[in-house]
């Protein structure tokens, strides 16, 4: 049930109509496309992982995120507003790394956990 028919059902019906066993099946059916379309996103990233080409860009994406030393800018920055902001960008490169390693790891695990059944 998408978002748009809860609402056609709310305005329609009140919350008489909003019965729970339908709610509950709605949110079910969403959490398992986001579960989905996550396997999806992991299976990409550890595709690339197992490339030489896509594991060097891996480790260059670390460097060039994780591993580098502070900017000149970061250095210099007089007030804490710029410090803060200048960190939240930091912190915003980082965390693509972070997710792509995150998904590498799932979908080892996912398979880990396949092959043990």
């Amino acid at each position: 049930m998408t978002p748009a028919e809860i609402l056609s059902k709310f305005t329609g019906g009140g919350f008489d109509a909003l019965d729970v066993p339908t709610l509950a099946n709605a949110a079910k059916q969403q959490l398992e496309g986001q579960i989905t379309m996550a396997r999806e996103e992991a299976e990409i990233a550890r595709a690339m992982y197992r490339t030489p080409e896509g594991r060097r860009y891996i480790e260059w994406l670390i460097g060039k995120t994780l591993m580098r030393p502070p900017s000149e800018d970061q250095n210099s920055a007089t007030t804490m507003e710029h410090c803060a902001l200048l960190a939240k960008k930091r912190e915003g490169q980082n965390s693509i790394v972070h997710m792509t390693l995150a998904a590498i790891r799932f979908a080892e695990g996912e398979t880990k956990e396949m092959s043990h059944d």
